[in-house]
């Protein structure tokens, strides 16, 4: 009877007693109470009470509180053994013990970021083996450091738009945001400081930067779109009515764009945006690289592969039609 397990459970750990442990039939409700025991004490003993060897390693990982390399040792799986590891190495700073793992690449990976986060010490992350492993390390270390400088030694394309992005958000520094190279991911890093910078003013007053002040309009433009008009930048003035245009699903707003891409980018955000999913604002788009990625968007929206074909990109059309080849859905 489950029920009478988990009373003797709940007696074992409020008496610290294993004796209630022993009358427990279900072997892991068993093994959990031997482990919660282990926890309450910091005994590795109650863990060697448990029968199967499995169950056994994972008490020895996970229960004890303050792990040592002596209870890792004693851990026969490979695996339970390498996060042991991980653990005792990351609860004591000590990265030489991140190299005692063996058989999960990524538990040491993992062991070495988290150190070199927690120390701010950015040499550690040279530890990493491959240079491309290297990079949400300098990440975290950015982080930890708010220095954007080693944003620059991450390889990954994606990965340093992500660095610059969460630092610039941390500084509240929009410079950051300009180094993104990914053309949607600089939009998010602006609109969130826009956000961010009207939370802080309200009313958008005595801002002597005019970038700043552009993007505190631009967050401030959510009560009144007209504001986007008042932006002297160019491109935040755009971003502004492509931004609202997508959150109230507006096309009219995107005519108001004088720049071809970006109004083509705007035209993208609405007939793709959840509840709109329209092919025929897809076509008013001029940039044919950006009309057939708002055509594919909708036909994997629509599991509609019959919508591939008019997507003229071989590339985009493939992966299209991949996308979308579960269902059988034509026109």
């Amino acid at each position: 009877d489950f029920r009478k397990d988990y009373c003797f459970l709940y007696f074992a750990e409020k008496r610290v007693s294993d004796k209630f442990c022993e009358m427990i039939e279900s072997p892991p409700r068993k093994a959990e109470c031997y482990g919660k025991l282990a926890l309450k004490t910091g005994k590795p003993d109650y863990c060697f009470k448990i029968k199967d060897q499995k169950e056994r390693d994972v008490c020895l990982r996970l229960y004890l509180p303050q792990k040592d390399i002596k209870v890792c040792q004693k851990i026969k799986d490979p695996l339970e053994k390498d996060w042991c590891f991980k653990d005792v190495a990351i609860q004591n700073l000590d990265v030489s013990l991140c190299q005692k793992i063996k058989n999960d690449p990524q538990a040491k990976i993992y062991c070495i970021q988290k150190i070199a986060e927690r120390l701010k010490d950015p040499s550690l992350c040279q530890k990493i083996e491959k240079k491309e492993d290297r990079d949400f390390c300098f990440l975290d270390v950015a982080g930890a450091l708010k220095d954007p400088s080693f944003c620059e030694k991450i390889l990954k394309k994606e990965n340093k738009d992500l660095c610059f992005s969460s630092l610039a958000k941390i500084l509240k520094d929009y410079h950051l945001c300009q180094k993104i190279e990914g053309e949607e991911s600089k939009d998010f890093c602006l609109e969130d400081l826009a956000e961010i910078f009207v939370n802080e003013n309200p009313k958008c007053e005595g801002i002597q930067d005019s970038t700043k002040k552009d993007l505190c309009l631009m967050g401030r433009a959510l009560i009144d779109v007209s504001l986007c008009e008042k932006i002297k930048d160019s491109s935040i003035k755009n971003l502004c009515f492509k931004y609202y245009a997508f959150f109230f699903k507006n096309k009219d707003l995107c005519e108001k764009i004088l720049d071809q891409r970006w109004k083509d980018r705007c035209l993208k955000g609405v007939a793709t945006a959840f509840g709109v999913e329209d092919i025929s604002l897809c076509e008013k788009i001029s940039d044919s690289k950006i009309k057939d990625e708002c055509i594919s968007t909708i036909a994997e929206i629509k599991m509609d592969k019959s919508l591939c074909e008019k997507i003229k990109d071989k590339e985009i059309k493939e992966k299209c039609l991949k996308l979308t080849s579960l269902s059988g859905k034509e026109e």
